[in-house]
C-alpha cells in the first residue's frame, strides 16, 4: 500500500489502479525475481560432413619420421650461393635449336652436382652413426626429390657423373613418372650419397631443407628469376638483366667443414653460371687430368675453368 500527494489534494488508491489496468503497466521485478529466460537450443551440425578426412600413408609417414629423426640428431649448416645462368639459357637455347632437344635446367644441375661431388669427395658420403665417422663412397649416387601423391620420394641417378646431359635428362624423366604412378623398384630407392631438392617450378626465390640421413647434404633448388645489375663502361652506364639462381647447401657439421662446403658450391656455381658448356661431356673431370698425370683433379679442373676451355678444347685431349 502506497499514497501519493499531489498539490490539488488527495489522490484515491483505486484511481491508480484503474490508471495501471487502463495504461497495462507491469509490476517491476527485482534482479532477485527475475525470471529465469530460456536459452534457445543450438542447432546441432549436420550429420554431413564438411571436410575430408585423410589417412597418412604408410610411405609419407615413414618418410615424415625420417626426416624428423634427422633433423633432430643432426647438427645442421647452411651455405648459399646465388649464380648467374644466362650462358646456361643460351646453351639450351643453341640445344634446342641445332638438335631439337629441350633439356631442363635441371638437367645441368645434376651434372654439376655429380662433377662437383668427383672434385669434393667429402660431400660424397655417408654417416654411420655407431662408428661416429663418415663413410666416403666412390659411386656418385644422386638422389632426386619427387613429390607425389604418396609422399615426397627420392629416386636415384646411379653414376651421374659419368652420365651425359641427355643420358641424365631421359633418366630423371623415366625416374620421376615411375614416382608419380607408384611403381619405382627398391633399388631405385635405396642408397644415394647426395640429394638435389628442386623448387624451381614454383617460383620460389630460395629454401632450406634437411639432410636425408645418413646422407651429409642435400642442395635447395631455388628458381630461376630476372634482377636487374648495372653495366658499367668507360662511355655509358646501362642496365641490364641477368636470370640468377640461388643455392642453399645444408650440411651435417660433424663431417663436412664450412670450407668444404663453400667450395662444392664454387665448382657448382662456376660450372651452371660460367663454363655450362663443360657439363656436356661424359667426365670433363677425367678428361682434364690427361694434360697432367701429376696434377690432382682440384688443381687440373681449376686451371681448366681458369683458362676458359670450352668443350671442343677439352676433346682434343682424348
Amino acid at each position: 500500500m502506497f499514497y501519493v500527494f499531489i498539490l490539488l489534494g488527495y489522490l484515491h488508491p483505486r484511481d491508480v489502479l484503474a490508471y495501471i489496468a487502463n495504461n497495462q503497466i507491469k509490476p517491476v521485478v527485482s534482479d532477485q525475481e527475475k525470471p529465469i529466460i530460456d536459452i534457445p537450443v543450438m542447432q546441432t551440425v549436420s550429420s554431413v560432413a564438411t571436410f575430408t578426412d585423410i589417412t597418412s600413408l604408410n610411405m609419407g609417414s615413414a618418410f615424415a619420421q625420417r626426416l624428423s629423426e634427422s633433423k633432430l640428431s643432426v647438427p645442421h649448416q647452411y651455405i648459399r650461393a646465388t649464380t648467374r645462368i644466362n650462358r646456361l639459357n643460351e646453351l639450351r637455347t643453341e640445344l634446342k635449336v641445332d638438335s631439337d632437344v629441350d633439356f631442363s635446367i635441371n638437367d645441368f644441375i645434376i651434372k654439376a652436382c655429380a662433377l662437383g661431388l668427383r672434385l669434393v669427395p667429402d660431400l660424397n658420403a655417408i654417416y654411420d652413426s655407431q662408428a661416429e665417422s663418415a663413410i666416403y663412397l666412390r659411386s656418385v649416387d644422386l638422389s632426386m626429390a619427387v613429390a607425389t601423391k604418396s609422399g615426397l620420394l627420392t629416386p636415384i641417378l646411379h653414376s651421374a657423373d659419368t652420365l651425359n646431359v641427355s643420358d641424365i635428362s631421359k633418366l630423371s624423366q623415366q625416374l620421376v613418372q615411375k614416382a608419380r604412378d607408384g611403381i619405382l623398384q627398391p633399388h631405385e630407392l635405396e642408397g644415394g650419397s647426395f640429394t638435389i631438392f628442386n623448387l624451381g617450378i614454383y617460383d620460389i626465390r630460395e629454401f632450406t631443407t634437411i639432410v636425408n640421413h645418413p646422407q651429409v647434404a642435400i642442395l635447395a633448388v631455388g628458381s630461376g628469376l630476372p634482377e636487374a645489375c648495372i653495366s658499367t663502361s668507360y662511355t655509358e652506364n646501362k642496365i641490364t638483366f641477368s636470370t640468377n639462381i640461388t643455392l642453399t647447401l645444408s650440411v651435417d657439421s660433424r663431417c663436412v667443414s664450412e670450407v668444404v662446403a663453400s667450395s662444392f658450391l664454387k665448382y657448382v656455381c662456376s660450372l651452371l653460371g660460367d663454363y655450362p658448356h663443360l657439363l656436356l661431356n661424359g667426365d670433363p673431370v677425367s678428361l682434364s687430368l690427361k694434360s697432367n698425370q701429376t696434377s690432382s683433379q682440384q688443381d687440373e679442373f681449376d686451371n681448366l675453368m681458369l683458362s676458359k676451355v670450352n668443350t671442343d678444347i677439352i676433346q682434343t685431349l682424348v
